[in-house]
């Protein structure tokens, strides 16, 4: 999801930070629904009627991007002046890793059943281990004051949950259409 330069956070009225509970979030998309669904507008002039359904829309973006670990990673790094450069290149070590991980269930999937569940399960553990450093890496860079120095810890944390997650959904893709 590209964002449309809207911060989510002020759309949602939220407090930019990484580690936002789920029920928290829910909640501003209901006070934001209520306010802006294009139901409470029906009265209202078209031209209000069509600022309420864009607003809406940005709702509904944000909610979207906020629920989502990467991209709630990438919306704070954009609001503190630090976006995303889609041609910067992920540690050679990472690449190693993920590389590995996934020769490891290839191999497994030409046995199936209990190997290939132990490689996904492998991958999915450090999946939820990159969960964790990424949030513990927002949580240094906030307390800090989010200075330009610890952007790369929270860069090399990002990557390693995108290239997991990316690699657990291939596998899992794979698994479930074999012919695919």
């Amino acid at each position: 999801m590209r964002p449309t330069g809207s911060d989510p956070f002020e759309v949602l009225g939220l407090e930019p930070r990484f580690d936002l509970d789920a029920e928290e979030l829910r909640r501003a998309l209901l006070e934001a629904s209520r306010r802006w669904h294009p139901d409470q507008w029906v009265l209202a002039s078209a031209a209000e009627q069509h600022a309420a359904e864009r607003r809406m829309s940005e709702v509904n973006e944000a909610f979207a991007r906020l629920a989502d670990p990467i991209e709630r990673a990438a919306a704070l790094l954009e609001r503190f002046g630090h976006p995303l450069r889609p041609d910067r290149r992920p540690d050679p070590d990472l690449l190693a890793e993920v590389f590995e991980l996934r020769e490891e269930a290839d191999e497994a999937a030409h046995e199936g059943g209990e190997r290939l569940r132990r490689a996904l399960d492998r991958i999915a553990a450090a999946l939820a281990d990159a969960e964790r450093a990424l949030a513990d890496a927002f949580a240094r860079w906030a307390a800090a004051g989010h200075p330009d120095a610890d952007v790369p810890d929270v860069l090399r944390a990002l990557d390693r949950v995108q290239y997991l997650r990316r690699t657990l959904a291939a596998l899992q893709e794979t698994r479930e259409n074999p012919a695919a």
